[in-house]
């Protein structure tokens, strides 16, 4: 029979395997810039004007909150917790006399940049003989706009 060598048992600082062991010395840590917004990237095809596309997201809004569209025609522009929101408040602002719902009416649009790659807007829509105001907020994420804040009043 033949007897096989017995390696040694590692000594300290040694693995098994006889290699040694990683250095004790603590890793550095480097200081990383933080995003300015959890979309911050690079789009991948150039944003639409601001001021256009708030208007068109407004007019959209209104409309589902007004019951004249479904909130899942706005799912390429909405995160998914806003358009679940707009599904629960649809048809709030329509006719409660029995009347057809009229389509809403913008009457004004405001928007402001608080921070790059973000745009926050305000909207007066007018639905028959009353006004109610409609406040949303727009992250440019990759794709393009992406609407991921409302409340309406």
């Amino acid at each position: 029979m033949q007897q096989s060598a017995r390696q040694p048992a590692p000594t300290t600082n040694e693995l098994a395997l006889g290699l040694p062991a990683a250095s004790t010395a603590p890793a550095r840590l480097r200081l990383v810039p933080p995003r300015t917004t959890p979309y911050a990237r690079t789009p991948i095809r150039p944003l639409p004007p601001a001021r256009q596309f708030a208007t068109v997201v407004a007019q959209a809004i209104a409309e589902v909150l007004c019951g004249l569209r479904p909130a899942d025609q706005l799912a390429p522009v909405t995160a998914l917790d806003v358009r679940r929101n707009l599904e629960r408040q649809a048809g709030r602002l329509g006719s409660t006399c029995g009347a057809p719902t009229q389509c809403p009416t913008l009457t004004s649009v405001r928007i402001t940049a608080p921070i790059a790659g973000a745009i926050e807007a305000c909207a007066v829509v007018a639905t028959g003989g009353r006004r109610h105001a409609l406040a949303f907020r727009l992250d440019a994420t990759t794709a393009g706009w992406k609407c991921t804040a409302v409340r309406a009043g």
